[in-house]
């Protein structure tokens, strides 16, 4: 198992409401994160045989007049590029509408407008690689 990939994955799961995180690889190596301490007070890391990944909450969580930022390590995909259409700069978008994907482990995760507010641009490039937190789409509040 790559260093970085598990440290990517420790930051998704400390940076969230995940409780835990199981991933079972393709080279039939599994992984499971908890977000809850062990018996000794630490983060539990342990090693399974087999697991399945957990519903992943893919909201955005950046408060409108600030940004969208990427919720996981992946691919962002444009609104766009997933055929729902460009929003235009200055566009008022509500709550909950997608305003596009990051694509991890070749699944897509859905970026939703966390509240009623307006689209002032793209920060990253469709098809570019993003990192955990970082911002994706530029917005203000209405």
């Amino acid at each position: 198992m790559d260093l970085e990939f598990i440290t990517s994955l420790i930051k998704l799961v400390s940076g969230s409401t995940l409780t835990s995180l199981e991933l079972e690889l393709e080279d039939g190596q599994s992984i499971r994160l908890s977000n809850k301490p062990a018996e000794g007070g630490a983060p539990a890391v342990q090693s399974l045989s087999a697991a399945q990944a957990p519903a992943v909450d893919n909201s955005a969580q950046a408060a409108p007049g600030e940004s969208i930022n990427s919720p996981m390590v992946g691919v962002f995909h444009t609104r766009e590029a997933m055929g729902l259409g460009e929003p235009l700069p200055g566009e008022e978008l509500s709550e909950g509408t997608v305003i596009g994907a990051v694509e991890a482990m070749k699944m897509i995760n859905e970026i939703e407008v966390p509240a009623k507010c307006v689209f002032e641009g793209y920060l990253a490039k469709n098809g570019q690689s993003v990192e955990f937190g970082q911002p994706l789409v530029k917005i203000r509040g209405v």
